[in-house]
């Protein structure tokens, strides 16, 4: 993806360095819904049901996932989960017209399976759901106060998409101070440029950004 000269610019300036990990990870699968993942099928047959959905690449990223879910649940370790639900359920104003897209479908509509996090994930009892109304997992939402109630030192973000709601989860979770890891073989997105660019840009400057089966064998390492 990066030429002879940006790859000189990276190692220069110092970019794309390890940063530490902690020890008291909490796991943000991210917007793992219907709408999002959509069915098991080339992008385009996919949005067909489900317009903002993915597709395939998703189902691709789902077994690791779930195989991250089931570690953190083994080592006792949180594992929040977010959904999108419609805006106008947690805002108390309008927001119509100041949005870039417009993604009005009955499928954003609750108690629409489209708003339902796809099977496979469903949440255990006692497991966290986060309703959010942006991209980041933080804005608006009691995320926060959560994480230093777990005394978590480390958010492991998996889920998408990329270049959306796990970026922007990201990116406000180190700018809060905590250790992050981007999963990239758990996460996904509709257009292959802007899931690499996106974690190029999350490798250079905020997380470390691992194959999943090395982010479980750090779990379970962990006591």
């Amino acid at each position: 993806m990066m030429d002879g000269l940006d790859r000189e610019v990276v190692t220069a300036a110092g970019y794309g360095k390890e940063r530490p990990l902690g020890k008291a990870p909490v796991l943000l699968v991210i917007d793992a819904q219907y709408n999002y993942v959509g069915e098991d099928l080339p992008i385009l047959d996919s949005i067909r049901k489900f317009p903002t959905s993915v597709g395939h690449a998703a189902y691709e990223a789902l077994p690791q996932v779930l195989a991250l879910v089931r570690a953190f649940r083994e080592r006792k370790r949180p594992v929040i989960f977010t959904t999108v639900a419609p805006k106008e359920a947690l805002l108390p104003f309008s927001i119509s017209g100041r949005v870039h897209a417009d993604r009005k479908s009955e499928t954003l509509v609750a108690g629409h399976r489209g708003t339902e996090i796809v099977e496979a994930l469903r949440p255990e009892p006692g497991e966290v759901v986060i309703d959010k109304a942006f991209a980041s997992a933080f804005l608006g939402t009691p995320l926060a106060t959560i994480l230093t109630l777990q005394r978590a030192d480390t958010v492991v973000v998996c889920g998408g998409t990329t270049s959306g709601c796990v970026r922007g989860t990201a990116v406000d979770a180190a700018g809060l101070g905590y250790h992050v890891v981007v999963a990239e073989d758990a996460v996904f997105d509709r257009i292959t440029l802007s899931h690499a660019a996106s974690l190029l840009d999350l490798w250079m400057k905020y997380a470390n950004v691992y194959p999943a089966e090395r982010v479980l064998e750090w779990v379970r390492s962990l006591p």
